[in-house]
């Protein structure tokens, strides 16, 4: 019941953020910076405790690379729905394009199927796989990305390129 959810976020001492707030999209050298950007945000918006919700969207990433049957068919549980649907928000507040065009599709065919909008995870989901590295071009886009490095020979520049190339 509602009172008893009451009683229970008081007891906690945190409110949940009134909304969520992420970055563009990244091009791909950014995604990583990207994607833990968007789990802080998750995490710090929650009025969950931090381990529980990095374990909450921390699933998502993990869905990417097993099965991610279980994601995209439940439903989220009541306790996360308010964090879910203001993730779903910000979500579809940067999707645009080709990627933007393909979750509107996909959000489309899962109201159609299911009666309800995707969640915030089920889009980050689409946003996760869209991003996703194969391995078999990994040889193509290191070649391609060093072919990029423009080096003026300062130390500054240096910097730079390795902490741009670890992303």
């Amino acid at each position: 019941d509602s009172s008893g959810r009451r009683r229970r976020r008081r007891r906690s001492g945190k409110k949940e953020g009134e909304k969520i707030v992420v970055g563009k999209l990244p091009i791909p050298p950014g995604f990583m910076a990207w994607k833990q950007n968007v789990e802080t945000t998750v995490v710090s918006c929650s009025r969950k405790g931090q381990e529980e919700s990095f374990d909450w969207i921390r699933a998502v990433y993990k869905a990417v690379d097993e099965d991610a049957m279980a994601l995209l068919v439940s439903r989220p549980r009541t306790s996360w729905e308010s964090l879910d649907a203001k993730l779903r928000t910000a979500l579809l507040h940067i999707t645009i394009g080709e990627l933007g065009r393909l979750i509107h599709a996909a959000n489309e065919e899962h109201i159609f199927q299911n009666q309800r909008m995707l969640s915030g995870r089920q889009i980050l989901w689409h946003i996760y796989r869209h991003y996703r590295f194969d391995e078999s071009r990994k040889l193509e886009f290191t070649l391609y990305d060093l072919s990029q490095i423009k080096f003026s020979g300062k130390d500054k520049d240096l910097e730079h390129y390795l902490l741009s190339w670890k992303e």
